[in-house]
C-alpha cells in the first residue's frame, strides 16, 4: 500500500490497505492510511471521517493490550485534529 501510495496509484493503494485491516485487525493503521486517501486523494469528507472515527476507537480498544495510544501518539494528534476540521466542515464551521 505505501508503494502504490507513493506512485499516486491511490485506488490500489486503498485495496491494499483495506486487504492488510482486513489480515490483521490489531493494527489499526491501514485504517488511517485509508482514511486519508478517502480525504486527501478522493475528497470523500463523510467516508474519510467515518474511518478516522474508526481508526481512533479501534486505537482505544487496542491501547491497553498493546499499548497502541504511545506508540501513535503523532497520528493520534493529526487524525483528533482533523476529525475536529471535517466535522466543522459538515457542519458549515469555517
Amino acid at each position: 500500500g505505501n508503494i502504490m501510495r507513493l506512485e499516486m496509484k491511490y485506488e490500489e493503494a486503498y485495496r491494499l490497505y483495506n486487504l492488510a485491516w482486513n489480515s490483521d485487525t490489531t493494527n489499526p493503521l491501514p485504517i488511517y492510511y485509508m482514511a486519508s486517501i478517502l480525504d486527501n486523494n478522493f475528497h470523500q469528507s463523510k467516508e474519510a471521517l467515518l474511518d478516522y472515527q474508526l481508526f481512533i476507537d479501534r486505537l482505544d480498544m487496542i491501547s491497553t493490550m498493546a499499548n497502541a495510544k504511545q506508540q501513535n501518539p503523532a497520528i493520534r494528534t493529526i487524525v483528533e485534529d482533523r476529525i475536529i476540521d471535517l466535522e466543522n466542515r459538515k457542519n458549515g464551521d469555517h
